[in-house]
This record gives structure tokens, C-alpha cells and sequence, in this order.
């Protein structure tokens, strides 16, 4: 996906300015709404690369730049999402440095909800990953009250739900892998305690089981990996 990253030109000043208000805005946001978030960020991130605008994807990290996220500008609540997003397969990418959680090909042929296109089972790993903790972050910010958080926070909480089942099953995760998928299990159960008001969370899980079956239609020969 990387490849189709174009870095930003060289920053104005009005650029850098527009920048640095970004960055700042987004990282109160993280310190209002998830001060664990916000630390991990502080601690984990010393490089942001902006990209152009044109750019497909708000954010990626790169597997041989450690401590960097690239990111467009973006309004300070999309932006701290994006980092929260981005740290964490940073994190993740080390961690596989000195555990193996896998033993898969890379072919892809998994369903995430989060991608129209199918994943090796390496990244249906790393995106239940980052979303799990996007769905705590915008939980955390709903409880804060910002505007549109618990949809955000039940519509991406549903679409980690929809996967773990079939991640925690895969037969080619390691004794490790299988740890650590159990402990993203055991957080996503977690948020039952601070669940969003009404039936929201209900509704996002019949939305994303809409989309698996939409899915496995486009995808016939691959259904089999996205049955939960």
C-alpha cells in the first residue's frame, strides 16, 4: 500500500504553520480524551511525515522506520486518530521483531471489514490490531462527549468483533500469537463495561454482518475465511 504514498512538498511557512496547529490540536485532543494513547505517542512517535494531499490513505508506517508515521493534514480530530491508529502498527511491527505470532503465507484471502480488498492473515492481524485501540480511543472520547464518538467508537468496535473469532481460530498462529490474540479479545469484551447508549452497538454489528455477506458474494472462492 506504501507505494502509493506521495510525500508532501517541501512545507511553506504557511504550511508548517497549518501544521503545527494540527499537531498541537490533535495532541490535546489525545491528552484530553486518552492520556495511555497520548503517552504511547509521546514515547513511541519521533517523526511525522506529511503527505500530499492527494494521498489515498490518511496515515501508514513504514516496517523500516521505526518511530515515524506518515500522515496528510488532516482537522486535529482526524489527525489524532490516525496517530492512534499508526502507533499501533508501529508497535506491532516490533514486537514481531522478537516474537512470532504467525506462520502464514502472505497470500490474501482474509475479510476485514475495514478494507474492501483481501488481507494476508499478517494484515488482518495488524488492523484488528490498530482498530481495537481506535475503538477504545473513540470510546473514551464519547464518555468526554465529543460529537459523533460513540458511533465511531460501536461501528469500529463491530468490525474488530466480526474478525476475532476467525483471527483467534487461524491454524497457522504460534503459541504466542495465539496469546496475544486472546489478550485483543479480552480488551474488546472489556468495553461492555462502558457500552454506547441505546442500540448502537447492535445496530454496527448487523451493519458489518451486512457487509460480510456482501462481501462473501464478491468473493465466493474466499468465503470461507470470512465466516465468523
Amino acid at each position: 500500500d506504501v507505494v502509493r504514498l506521495r510525500p508532501a512538498r517541501r512545507l511553506t511557512p504557511k504550511g508548517h504553520k497549518r501544521w503545527d496547529t494540527q499537531w498541537s490540536g490533535a495532541l490535546t485532543l489525545l491528552q484530553r480524551y486518552d492520556t495511555v494513547r497520548a503517552e504511547e505517542t509521546g514515547q513511541l512517535l519521533r517523526s511525522l511525515v506529511p503527505l500530499a494531499g492527494g494521498s489515498r490513505s490518511s496515515g501508514a508506517t513504514l516496517p523500516a522506520a521505526a518511530g515515524s508515521v506518515l500522515a496528510r493534514a488532516q482537522a486535529p480530530p482526524a489527525l489524532a486518530a490516525t496517530l492512534v491508529h499508526e502507533v499501533q502498527h508501529g508497535k506491532l511491527t516490533a514486537l514481531a521483531d522478537v516474537l512470532t505470532l504467525h506462520t502464514a503465507d502472505a497470500v490474501p484471502r482474509h475479510w476485514a471489514p475495514w478494507r474492501s480488498d483481501p488481507r494476508p492473515l499478517e494484515g488482518l492481524l495488524h488492523g484488528t490490531y490498530a482498530h481495537l485501540a481506535l475503538a477504545g480511543y473513540w470510546q473514551r472520547a464519547a464518555l468526554y462527549g465529543a460529537r459523533g464518538a460513540w458511533a465511531q467508537h460501536a461501528r469500529i468496535r463491530a468490525q474488530v468483533a466480526a474478525v476475532l473469532p476467525a483471527l483467534r481460530a487461524h491454524d497457522r498462529l504460534t503459541s504466542a500469537g495465539r496469546e496475544f490474540t486472546d489478550g485483543m479479545a479480552a480488551a474488546e469484551r472489556a468495553m461492555d463495561d462502558l457500552p454506547p447508549p441505546g442500540d448502537q452497538h447492535a445496530a454496527a454489528r448487523r451493519a458489518v454482518d451486512r457487509e460480510r455477506r456482501a462481501w462473501c458474494e464478491a468473493h465466493p472462492e474466499l468465503a470461507p475465511f470470512a465466516q465468523v
